[in-house]
């Protein structure tokens, strides 16, 4: 490769027409980050005579060396007069494909023991987005327990999937799209820069160059948590038998769990009860028995108690409260202590997603992130890929994920990159959403609570299955 990277071929076509010819020098610039964050195209055009002018959301396509380098839309564009006021000029704002994950409907379902590309697809095809390979850059393993996306944008639930995985995996995932639009997800290892970044002395000018300086380079230790109490929402038990013996005095049961979420059937001697809300409902022709969902409690007429030894019985659910600790031991042995935190919320309605994010947060946060900032005139770094760095004066030796990217076409066909490598997944707030909790909430699914709202109390139905059996749900 030779030492000064300018002799490449350059392309720029909008809505199909060729408009290489027309971008005004040093005005060129494309940002892209690995995840939710929308990659972006920047340039100036002057109107030199072209056929027709271009306007929004007509396709833009920035080739290097005939390959797709950005691709999306046109989203913005700035007209004002040249310097020699004899001529117009164009600011073109463009997105790329990406763009159209923020303007699908939000996605809200769960995945159970199901492969990453099926979640994908299931994914794209609940929020509608058609044109992309899911299949040939997502790796195909581990297998979440459970992902949920809840009302989530489509970036947002891809987001949530890599932070995951990644935590499933134990190492790093990212995902990008690519100007082909080609879905990049896996561990950030799979995706290698084409190059290294090392000092002038000891690069080879091959396989690794030297940044235009020394990287800037730092270690924040402030933000280790290294074990994470998860605190969620509740969860609906599985069936639940009490058992009392009627002795002709005993009109209040207490059950074993509360509060009762729904009731499956009530029988006195094997014969079946029907059962009313306490406090709602009252005895009579209809009703033989009342439940108090909310202290679990089984109530018969003073008058009529079961007596003589009646075997009373009840089955029902009840809600599960949702807690896990999880913790990262390696961190714990490097550091010689433990770093807490704690994260609640309540619409995380599992065991399983109260894992995934708390194995999430600790894939962050478990260890003190370095972070940095090189700049290289080099085509080929892209945001999610890893980079090898050898500046071991600045302790930097190994392999450390891209960020960011800002590409930038100069005069002569010089490209110059500004990379910002290492730290933690940019967009883990997307993750783990906006819920109540010390720095992080969650994205996962959130059901309605039944015993919320004022029409509890007058909305409440009863009904029997098709076997006879009563079945009391609270609104």
């Amino acid at each position: 490769m030779p030492a000064i990277d300018s002799v490449h071929t350059y392309a720029l076509t909008i809505g199909g027409a060729a408009f290489y010819n027309y971008l005004l020098a040093n005005t060129l610039r494309v940002v892209e980050a690995e995840g939710s964050q929308i990659d972006t195209l920047t340039f100036q055009l002057e109107d030199t005579g072209w056929l027709s002018d271009p306007v929004e959301w007509q396709e833009v396509v920035f080739s290097v060396d005939g390959a797709p380098f950005f691709g999306g839309y046109v989203v913005k564009i700035t007209p004002t007069v040249s310097p020699a006021l004899d001529r117009r000029q164009l600011t073109m704002n463009c997105e790329s494909y990406m763009t159209l994950f923020a303007k699908t409907p939000r996605v809200t379902k769960s995945w159970a023991n199901t492969t990453p590309r099926n979640i994908v697809s299931g994914l794209f095809t609940a929020a509608g987005v058609t044109g992309f390979d899911l299949t040939t850059h997502v790796t195909n393993s581990p297998t979440p327990t459970l992902f949920t996306a809840n009302k989530a944008l489509l970036s947002e639930a891809l987001d949530s999937l890599a932070a995951q995985l990644g935590a499933l995996a134990g190492t790093d995932w990212t995902w990008r799209t690519d100007s082909s639009k080609n879905l990049w997800l896996g561990p950030a290892a799979s995706d290698p820069a084409p190059f290294g970044i090392e000092d002038i002395t000891t690069c080879d000018w091959a396989s690794s160059f030297p940044p235009n300086a020394h990287p800037t380079v730092d270690t924040d230790a402030t933000q280790i948590r290294n074990r994470i109490t998860v605190t969620g929402g509740v969860n609906t038990s599985s069936h639940q038998t009490d058992s009392f013996t009627g002795d002709g005095t005993t009109v209040l049961f207490k059950l074993t769990r509360q509060p009762v979420r729904r009731v499956v059937q009530v029988t006195v001697d094997g014969v079946l009860k029907r059962f009313g809300w306490d406090w709602v409902d009252d005895f009579g022709a209809t009703v033989d028995v009342l439940v108090n969902f909310e202290a679990g409690t089984l109530r018969f007429p003073d008058a009529s108690p079961p007596s003589g030894g009646q075997a009373i019985s009840i089955t029902y659910t009840y809600d599960v409260s949702i807690a896990t600790v999880r913790s990262d031991a390696a961190s714990y042995a490097l550091y010689g202590r433990w770093f807490d935190y704690e994260h609640e919320d309540r619409s995380i309605t599992s065991q399983a997603e109260a894992e995934a994010a708390g194995d999430a947060l600790l894939q962050a946060y478990a260890y003190g992130q370095t972070t940095g900032q090189f700049v290289v005139e080099r085509y080929g770094l892209r945001a999610g890929q890893t980079v090898g760095i050898e500046f071991p004066l600045l302790g930097l030796t190994g392999d450390y994920i891209i960020r960011q990217v800002t590409t930038e076409l100069l005069k002569g066909g010089l490209i110059r990159a500004t990379v910002q490598f290492g730290g933690i997944y940019l967009r883990l707030s997307r993750v783990l959403g906006t819920g109540a909790s010390r720095g992080a909430g969650s994205a996962y699914y959130a059901p309605s609570n039944p015993y919320s709202g004022s029409a509890v109390k007058s909305a409440h139905v009863q009904d029997y299955d098709t076997v006879g059996n009563g079945v009391f749900t609270p609104p």
